[in-house]
Parts: C-alpha cells; structure tokens; sequence
C-alpha cells in the first residue's frame, strides 16, 4: 500500500503541466496542476533546455532566453512573431565564446518584459532573414502567462 501511495505520488508530480522558477535563485520545478499555476515573482533565465515548455510570469518581470549562434555564418536568432500586447523586446545582445576571434560561436541573449496581463506564445527562429522563411533551421518556442 505505501509503494503503492509513493508511486501515484511520483506520476502526478512528475506529470506535464507549468514550470515556475522557485524564489529567487530561480530553480525550476514542475507543477502538477495546469488549473492553478503559481505565478512566478523573479525573472526568468532559459535555454534550450526549455524549448516547449510553459511558464508562469507576474507582468514587468523579465524573460532572458540565452541560445547558442553563429553569426560568422549568416544565422541569427530573431523574434518570428512579435507580441507587443503582452512582451517587449528590450535587448537582443551578441556575446563571443571567451578566447576565441572574430567569427567564432558565441550566445545570443534576448530579453524580454511581461508587459501586461495574458496568455501568449514567444517564438524566435535562427535563420538567414535576406534568404527568407526557407532559411529557418531551429525554431524556439515557449508558452507565458503573464498575471498581475
């Protein structure tokens, strides 16, 4: 009866559902209950890693998305659906590798501001923009509730 209790418990807390980060230091957690999210007080930092995922933001908090570019090759990471009703791009910042030269890799940072109340989704494309839509080689998508 006890392993049995222990691993209901496992399946509803590891089940899908919004990730907030946890005070301050911003670790991550899942939360079971999509109905009820808690809204997230502190900014949020993401990677890769949190390509789908959901997030839950109180608005004026920021949203930093720190992905891997290399603009020595002509790709770029950019918004491919602005939402200026809910986010606002606030800098999109190009960082090399430390140690290396010109035209080496590096980390793009985008940050963003919840700027009002809602539900939207946030989708950056890493293309080539003068070759146009075909050029688009890895999509970043997550979806934001922003609350009050």
């Amino acid at each position: 009866m006890v392993w049995a209790l222990i691993f209901a418990t496992i399946l509803v807390f590891s089940a899908p559902g919004w990730v907030y980060a946890d005070g301050p230091t911003g670790a991550r957690a899942d939360r079971a209950l999509e109905s009820e999210p808690r809204c997230e007080l502190s900014d949020l930092s993401l990677t890769q890693a949190e390509n789908g995922q959901r997030f839950v933001i109180a608005s004026q908090r920021l949203i930093s998305i720190r992905l891997p570019e290399n603009p020595g090759t002509g790709y770029r990471w950019e918004v491919a659906e602005p939402d200026g009703d809910h986010l606002a791009l606030q800098n999109s910042v190009f960082a090399l590798e430390p140690g290396s030269g010109l035209g080496a890799s590096g980390w793009r940072t985008l940050t963003f501001k919840a700027t009002s109340p809602g539900t939207t989704q946030l989708r950056l494309k890493y293309w080539r923009e003068w070759e146009g839509e075909r050029s688009v080689t890895q999509r970043f998508e997550i979806t934001l509730q922003v609350r009050d």
